[in-house]
């Protein structure tokens, strides 16, 4: 018997080799021949058509070298878009002609090839919807437990996220239901229609005997199961009586036992609160005795450091003592206050200290920055070393560059104090470089101090300087002479001593 889908099949399959005979001439390396000099899209178009019709007649080497030509034309003309079109194309014919018929899997695997070469080439993903609704089509009318694997694992890579390929599982499902259900309905009919049919063969006494027959058997069933229930209801009612025993008696068990846990729970938890109060308290105790000692050996180390050096600092605590060193080299520079006894005269003692103490802080922030080390004070004088503890090959300009700058800040700070009718702290400066000893003296108020004939000639050097000048020795002019400016002096006397020579370095 012929049914309407054999028939459209031999429709597509007579209009396909129509096509070939109308339109192809039956060889693929001739039609493509015949395809040059059209139009690009008149090309592209005719290419597909041969590609179709040649897949309906599973020619498919004819298809393979049709379809190269349509896609190396596409790219050369439009590129990847262009290619990804003609996929496309392909796909959407090939399924309008076997949509209806009970074509080869063959041919809907070739359309999902074309549609996941196509999604490939369409890197901007505007033929996505459309690829879907070819996908949804071959989905309905293709037989799903043969198909879904292959349009799956193209779902999946057209959307990662898995709801396309839940949506085509969902209608997947509903086809395979809808199949089974046709065929229940079927087998049903069929039951029917065998029991019409030998309802009609029997007689009516034998209709009425059957059926009388029928009715005996039935309630027979009917007490036995009416009996049976009843048993399986005493033994239910039974067994769910032990049950209830054995539930309250294991509900005892486990109350006993959680008391018993909650007796011990209690002991192990106050037991554990008072270690760690204990040991709370021990801890709290010991950080903040470390933390106070911290801070006094901090203190400590800060006080040592005012008064020491921090090599000097370090070898005494790591010793106990400070061995007194000779340096063939140290730079010693004096300061002393012209007229100070005068200006003592003219301030308050709480202001003079206030005012010398603003001098020697900014004497010691100065020291800090260039790396002087400060000796001491002496009244209105002050004393520093470069050069000692640490040599510096750098130490001479260190210390005339930071007897420059003292005057400079000192002229600034006389400049506010002359504005304001207060008297002037005008410095004389000197410098001699020589051999030193240095070491710490004493066993209580630990003082770092400098020794030797070289301090007596810095001292000097200071004397017969003049306000607001750096008097300096000949041994250091010779140090320094090609990195400053100097006023020679010529020999000038000097108590005590043979006259010396002395330059006054140019500001």
């Amino acid at each position: 018997m012929t049914t309407p889908k054999h028939f459209l099949t031999a429709i597509c399959l007579l209009f396909s080799s129509w096509l070939l005979a109308q339109t192809s001439s039956g060889n693929p390396q001739d039609d493509i021949r015949a395809l040059k000099g059209l139009p690009t899209a008149e090309y592209l178009q005719t290419a597909v058509n041969y590609a179709v019709a040649y897949s309906i007649e599973e020619d498919w080497f004819a298809v393979d070298k049709l379809m190269a030509a349509a896609l190396f034309k596409a790219r050369r003309s439009g590129g990847r878009s262009t290619a990804a079109t003609v996929h496309m194309t392909y796909a959407n014919e090939l399924i309008n002609c076997c949509i209806d018929t009970n074509s080869d899997w063959t041919n809907y695997e070739r359309a999902l090839t074309s549609l996941g070469k196509a999604h490939n080439l369409d890197r901007n993903k505007v033929l996505t919807e459309d690829i879907k609704d070819y996908i949804r089509r071959i989905n309905a009318v293709a037989e799903a437990p043969k198909v879904f694997t292959a349009i799956s694992m193209l779902a999946e890579k057209i959307d990662p996220s898995g709801q396309f390929y839940s949506e085509l599982k969902g209608s997947t499902m509903a086809a395979v239901a809808q199949q089974d259900l046709a065929m229940q309905s079927a087998e049903l009919r069929s039951a029917v229609q065998a029991q019409e049919q030998e309802i009609q063969n029997l007689s009516l006494q034998a209709a009425r005997e059957r059926a009388m027959a029928e009715y005996h058997r039935k309630v027979a069933d009917s007490l036995h199961f009416v009996g049976m229930i009843d048993s399986l209801k005493t033994i239910q009612q039974e067994q769910e009586l032990m049950e209830q025993a054995a539930t309250i008696e294991l509900q005892e068990s486990e109350l006993e036992l959680q008391q018993a846990r909650t007796k011990n729970l209690m002991v192990i938890i106050f037991s554990a609160l008072l270690g760690l109060g204990l040991v709370t308290i021990f801890y709290l105790r010991s950080r903040q005795l470390n933390r106070r000692l911290a801070e006094e050996k901090e203190r400590s180390e800060e006080l040592l450091l005012n008064i020491l050096p921090k090599d000097v600092a370090e070898e005494l605590k790591t010793t106990g003592q400070v061995e007194p060193k000779f340096y063939e080299v140290g730079t010693v520079l004096f300061t002393d206050f012209v007229g100070f006894s005068h200006i003592a005269q003219n301030l308050s003692s709480e202001r003079l200290i206030k005012d010398l103490d603003e001098c020697f802080q900014i004497f010691d922030e100065l020291a800090g920055e260039y790396g002087i080390e400060k000796i001491k004070t002496i009244g209105d004088a002050y004393m520093c070393i470069s050069g000692v503890p640490t040599p510096d090959a750098s130490a001479v300009q260190n210390i005339i560059r930071f007897a420059l700058d003292l005057q400079h800040r000192l002229a600034d700070w006389n400049a506010k104090r002359a504005e304001s009718g207060l008297p002037l702290f005008q410095a004389r400066i000197g410098i001699h470089t020589g051999p030193v000893v240095a070491g710490v003296v004493g066993i209580k108020k630990f003082s770092y101090d400098v020794w030797g004939d070289t301090v007596n000639v810095a001292a000097r050097m200071e004397k017969k300087g003049a306000a607001g000048k750096v008097n300096v020795s000949a041994a250091t002019y010779e140090l320094v002479q090609d990195h400053f400016q100097f006023e020679a002096r010529g020999e000038v006397e000097v108590k005590n001593m043979a006259p010396m020579q002395m330059y006054f370095v140019e500001n």
